[in-house]
């Protein structure tokens, strides 16, 4: 009884300080912004420009990647990966 009480008690705190947590972002080429900012609620906006174009950035702590999505016309067009913060810079820009 001891060990399984000892068991959630670790396993409620791994959950509640997000040790386990794994996030990786929803997207698929062609959805609008809006649908992929209601589905990753953390993505920050790094780039905007006046031709309407937008890029937006995730980070998964797990892994120490970045994942960048670039949107042209409010539709997601092209997506590439980093391991900095700014590798968005690498980014074809058509």
């Amino acid at each position: 009884m001891k060990k399984l009480l000892l068991m959630c008690l670790l396993a409620a705190t791994l959950m509640g300080c997000n040790a386990i947590q794994y996030y990786e972002p929803k997207f698929t080429i062609g959805m609008t912004e809006q649908e992929f900012k209601n589905l990753n609620r953390s993505a920050v906006q790094v780039y905007g420009d006046d031709r309407d174009m937008l890029i937006y950035r995730t980070y998964n702590g797990i892994t120490e990647n970045f994942k960048f999505f670039r949107f042209s016309k409010q539709k997601l067009v092209q997506f590439g990966e980093g391991v900095y913060a700014d590798d968005y810079k690498l980014m074809l820009l058509k």
